[in-house]
């Protein structure tokens, strides 16, 4: 814990670094005004309290029986991670995305039996990039079923990867017992084949990576993106779950609707 605690405040550092005096014409964010945002940062950031499973992997609880897990992959000397999510329903756990390498996702099938009574039913891959289905084959080793778009299944089999078990278009309602989750294409943002996933019982909206977190100061990989529908996407998403209480992004702390508003202003700039 004192581990994350000093993590977490390194992160408050770095972002009251990124603040640089403003150009002229530039709005100006009052020093007040900056320490309000870090201190906010750091009290959502000490709300999710971790389980750290192993080095490459942690999980934290969400909203009633749903937990989030956190990968994590070293590139040079980043250490970058991405989001997921756990969803227990009556008839089995859903996992969405994989975690990022297959060790982290051998340690999530481990803890995920340990952990709950009841069987892994079904792992979904959100688009086909490394961050959502680097760790698919050892789900597919396990006997999970996998679930995906057919087109990212055939983005994936084009880079040389497994595609999933069960393709379909556009959208598709899944449920396990009153569990229900749907999974919806709001259309082409950070990648062609972008879907999110919307828990109505807990109002959870996971957006993965067509969403930034609120201390994002750029739109990361963009080079399956595209821009121009990338805003459309985002109001798509917005007038179909007006009742939205929780937004997961696919990196970074999860947070209110305001992260998708902040991802339309990243795409403004």
């Amino acid at each position: 814990m004192k581990g994350m605690i000093r993590s977490l405040l390194m992160v408050g550092v770095l972002v009251g670094m990124a603040w640089q005096p403003a150009l002229a014409g530039e709005p100006t964010v009052s020093v007040a005004e900056q320490f309000r945002q870090q201190m906010e940062f750091l009290q959502q950031a000490r709300s999710l309290t971790p389980v750290q499973v192993s080095r490459d992997l942690s999980v934290y609880r969400l909203e009633g029986d749903v937990w989030l897990h956190r990968s994590f992959y070293d590139i040079g000397d980043q250490r970058l991670h991405a989001n997921g999510l756990i969803v227990p329903g009556e008839e089995g756990i859903t996992i969405i995305d994989s975690p990022w390498t297959p060790g982290a996702a051998y340690d999530l099938l481990d803890w995920v039996e340990a952990n709950f009574d009841k069987p892994l039913k079904r792992l979904v891959i959100t688009h086909a990039h490394d961050d959502r289905m680097g760790g698919i084959d050892a789900f597919i080793e396990a006997n999970v079923m996998t679930y995906s778009l057919a087109s990212t299944t055939s983005i994936a089999r084009l880079k040389g990867w497994t595609g999933t078990h069960l393709v379909f278009n556009q959208n598709l309602v899944l449920r396990s017992g009153d569990t229900a989750m749907e999974l919806y294409y709001p259309g082409h943002a950070h990648a062609p084949d972008n879907l999110v996933v919307w828990l109505p019982k807990q109002k959870i909206l996971f957006a993965g990576c067509i969403v930034k977190s609120r201390y994002a100061d750029g739109l990361g990989f963009t080079g399956d993106a595209d821009k121009g529908a990338w805003p459309l996407a985002l109001q798509h998403m917005l007038e179909r779950y007006p009742e939205t209480g929780l937004v997961v992004p696919g990196h970074g702390l999860p947070g209110k609707t305001e992260l998708i508003q902040h991802t339309s202003d990243l795409l403004a700039n």
